[in-house]
């Protein structure tokens, strides 16, 4: 057996070793963000005019649980976090949904005027069904601006909607409940469940 021969099989199986340990952990929680985005999310075109234009259309992620741990841990591995960057960022995205229901919603209305919801003055009205109750919005955040940051965590976001983050009043219970959440305006209607 020849020197550099030698040197080339171990080499080969330590480098062999490290692609196959290194590169599937960045690419399983970028599969698993997208598998769980998936399951989160729902959408509908409403096709009620007779000159074939989309009346509305709405796409939305249901931020629960199961998501946020999933958005924490993509987000964690696109900056590095650990630690107290890591415990930061899971109390800034968790905080807000363990009172409330919360909806990523990118809303796209052939009447422009007439299509922010987050405007008091909207002729949309969205609400939220969940046991039996029904539930307007506590909290209707218009987000201005759509950056990269928007667009690696929901690829749906686009220059022609708007986009929103939709906050609805939680009863205390620990487990999923599911949920319909509808939207209603003069162009049309739409319901989109998680159960």
């Amino acid at each position: 057996m020849s020197y550099k021969r030698a040197y080339t099989i171990p080499l080969f199986i330590v480098t062999f070793f490290l692609l196959v340990t290194c590169i599937p952990q960045n690419s399983y929680a970028k599969n698993h963000y997208k598998s769980t985005l998936k399951e989160w999310t729902r959408q509908e075109e409403v096709y009620g005019r007779k000159d074939f234009y989309a009346s509305m259309k709405w796409i939305v992620t249901f931020q629960s649980e199961d998501f946020l741990k999933s958005k924490i841990n993509k987000l964690a591995t696109i900056y590095g976090y650990s630690g107290k960057e890591m415990q930061a960022l899971i109390t800034k995205e968790q905080t807000p949904c363990l009172n409330n229901y919360c909806f990523y919603v990118s809303f796209y209305a052939y009447d422009r005027n007439n299509g922010d919801l987050a405007n008091k003055d909207s002729d949309w009205q969205l609400l939220l069904d969940v046991d039996g109750k029904r539930l307007k919005p506590t909290k209707i955040e218009k987000i201005d601006r759509i950056t990269d940051y928007h667009r690696s965590l929901f690829p749906y976001s686009n220059i022609w909607s708007r986009h929103y983050l939709i906050s609805f009043p939680k009863n205390n219970e620990q487990n999923f409940t599911p949920v319909t959440l509808s939207i209603r305006g003069p162009f049309g209607q739409s319901q989109l469940e998680w159960k």
